[in-house]
């Protein structure tokens, strides 16, 4: 985390310019078995999300993957149409995106688990 910022650290992008100096991070694991997928959600407490591969199965087109986008949780639509970005992950990829933006997992097929840690860094309450 403290090399993606020190990457981005000219970045005139308010995730990178306003972030936490001192920061909690917190992790969970997904086990995603035959037919599971997530829907569109966001980590409304978080400022950075991410997610690190170690098993992803063999799969058919796009399933499995994480798609972002600017439309979950139900919101009401005003317009049919949002962007989205789909990426296929490999074993061993990382992501890291703002914990505000939209992003779920494309339904699996495959009798393989997909396996992944999952993360959110959040600002310490009482700290800048």
């Amino acid at each position: 985390i403290s090399n993606y910022f020190a990457r981005h650290q000219a970045s005139e992008c308010l995730l990178v310019k306003m972030r936490p100096k001192e920061y909690t991070l917190k992790g969970w694991y997904v086990v995603m078995a035959k037919g599971g997928h997530l829907a569109p959600h966001n980590h409304p407490k978080g400022w950075l999300s991410g997610v690190i591969y170690l098993k992803v199965p063999t799969r058919e087109k796009d399933e499995g993957s994480i798609e972002f986008g600017l439309h979950g949780n139900n919101f009401p639509v005003l317009h049919l149409e949002h962007p989205k970005k789909l990426y296929r992950v490999v074993e061993g990829d990382l992501a890291l995106f703002p914990s505000s933006l939209f992003h779920r997992t494309t339904p699996i097929s495959s009798d393989e688990p997909r396996l992944c840690i999952a993360f959110d860094l959040t600002r310490t309450p009482g700290k800048s």
